[in-house]
């Protein structure tokens, strides 16, 4: 990123605006874990690209349209659940709170699933009550027809967290999991 010439924060990641846009081009909008938000710094956090994505999305079509931005304030609080690959133990914390035991497995374990499953099945509809809550009147001079139509069919990807997570971590969980005959 430090090649690009967009406006970095001090560690490195693309500074944007309340709008999702870099401070310095605004032709570039960016969310999740490569972005810093100016006006509202959070930690680097899945719960925050994911509820990121609607607002950018919106965004992205707004200016294609030559439509008015809608700002974005991310939560300020979230609940944070951290596997340590033994249903054993986990971690969770929220705000200054921090508990830790075998029982948040089972939570974060719950959430986990639902969301994998709500996102698997239910993302047609999702994609589909979003993009009729978005729909504006758009003049086609403004997006042209292509631009729009590759918008308006393309869907917002996410390798899950475990994407994130460290391959010897990860080939340990999947082989317990494995064991267990959970996958």
């Amino acid at each position: 990123l430090a090649k690009t010439g967009l406006r970095l924060d001090t560690r490195g990641f693309i500074e944007v605006n309340d709008y999702l846009q870099s401070t310095n081009d605004d032709c570039v909008f960016a969310a999740g874990d490569c972005a810093h938000m100016r006006n509202f710094p959070r930690p680097k956090a899945g719960v925050f690209a994911v509820r990121a994505g609607p607002p950018l999305n919106q965004n992205l079509r707004r200016k294609l349209a030559g439509q008015e931005l809608v700002a974005y304030e991310p939560q300020s609080r979230f609940l944070g659940i951290i596997g340590t690959g033994s249903k054993e133990s986990c971690v969770a914390s929220k705000g200054t709170m921090c508990l830790q035991g075998a029982y948040l497995w089972q939570l974060k374990d719950w959430i986990d699933r639902k969301w994998m499953a709500d996102y698997t099945t239910a993302l047609a509809e999702k994609k589909k009550a979003m993009m009729d809550k978005m729909k504006m009147d758009t003049p086609s001079a403004a997006t042209g027809k292509e631009a729009l139509a590759i918008l308006q069919e393309s869907v917002m990807r996410c390798g899950g967290c475990g994407s994130k997570v460290g391959g010897s971590t990860l080939s340990k969980v999947m082989r317990r999991l494995k064991e267990e005959k959970s996958v």
